[in-house]
């Protein structure tokens, strides 16, 4: 259910896409949003009651900020270079976690010492590439309605490594029918 509550990040950014950038969002590209999202919610959906607790408002809060986010590292972006924004954008997260959380401070010290820094490490990069990659896309084609949409392939895609690499198998027919339905939407 969290995946699916976080997926509406997606309508926020087209929202916001469409009434701050003034972008066009026309009906081809509904209907690949409207595929791609509905494959994430195929795959990820487990028949459960939908209720709006404690968990599932942060899920939706935190996609409402996730999207504003981006439209402000977009319009960021429009004006700034990518590669020298995003390493002031990463550190000053990390900069204001520390300091409403400062008593994290020993836990985060033990950590480096760990074997799971390598794995945080990689991690960091890995994401470090995909938002450098994200902004370029974005500065190259200045559509963010259409890019967002675009990203939640994500989504799929760590379904399929799961399958292949955690060797999850369970419910393949679905994943491979939210993968179908995704790939249309794509294209």
């Amino acid at each position: 259910l969290f995946t699916i509550l976080l997926t509406t990040r997606v309508i926020w950014i087209i929202a916001g896409a469409l009434v701050f950038f003034h972008e066009a969002f026309t009906v081809q590209q509904f209907l690949g949003t409207l595929l791609i999202v509905s494959s994430v919610v195929f795959v990820s959906w487990k028949k459960e009651k939908l209720q709006f607790k404690k968990g599932e408002l942060m899920a939706l809060s935190a996609a409402l900020f996730m999207a504003l986010a981006v439209m402000n590292d977009l319009t960021i972006v429009k004006s700034f270079d990518v590669l020298s924004y995003l390493p002031f954008a990463f550190f000053g997260t990390g900069i204001f976690i520390w300091l409403i959380y400062p008593k994290s401070t020993p836990h985060i010290l033990s950590i480096i010492k760990e074997p799971i820094a390598l794995k945080i490490g990689v991690l960091s990069v890995l994401y470090g590439a995909g938002s450098v990659l994200y902004y370029y896309a974005y500065s190259i084609g200045n559509n963010a309605a259409q890019l967002s949409a675009l990203f939640q392939t994500s989504s799929l895609l760590t379904v399929f490594l799961a399958i292949f690499i955690l060797k999850e198998r369970s419910r393949l027919l679905v994943k491979l029918l939210a993968a179908t339905m995704s790939f249309f939407g794509v294209f």
